[in-house]
């Protein structure tokens, strides 16, 4: 075999790894909390001695908790790995099935200053979700910068896949 024809094999097997590796690569979807919520509040009961008064500040996003099954079970999952990249922290749930019966991923949004939560399904897929925090917000508004999920790749089919 000369050089020209080793080359062009070379070329092939390259192009075949590309494709190869594709296929089975994960995708990240970006999840957004919304900024802000706005929230009818009252005191349920009056406090003697006290007026009451709802304040008109917007509710701000502050933090994110992913759970194993519908947030209302209450079964929150504990970071698998936790750390920092430059001036950054972050942490990361894995979400691969690890006993049957396989649950739904969940993501709840928690806002400042109010008891209401936004919750939405995580794609059926998703494989890890990870957080990254501006610890220089700590706690306040723009704490949390960024929620990705890394989305398993699935085979093409003749039907679309529609994700919640």
């Amino acid at each position: 075999m000369n050089m020209k024809e080793m080359g062009t094999i070379r070329s092939i097997f390259a192009v075949l790894s590309v494709i190869v590796c594709t296929a089975c690569a994960a995708r990240a979807q970006e999840i957004f909390c919304p900024d802000t919520i706005s929230v009818e509040q009252k005191l349920s009961q009056p406090v003697e001695g006290w007026k009451g008064s709802v304040s008109d500040t917007p509710n701000r996003f502050m933090n994110v908790m992913i759970y194993d099954g519908p947030p209302e079970q209450m079964a929150s999952l504990v970071p698998t790995k936790e750390g920092r990249q430059g001036n950054k922290e972050f942490a990361t749930w894995d979400l691969r099935p690890t006993s049957e019966p396989i649950r739904e991923s969940w993501i709840s949004c928690f806002y400042d200053g109010t008891n209401a939560v936004l919750s939405r399904l995580l794609p059926k897929d998703a494989t890890e979700c990870t957080v990254t925090y501006n610890p220089r917000q700590k706690g306040g508004p723009g704490y949390v910068e960024r929620v990705t999920c890394k989305v398993a790749m699935q085979p093409k089919t003749g039907a679309p896949k529609t994700t919640p």
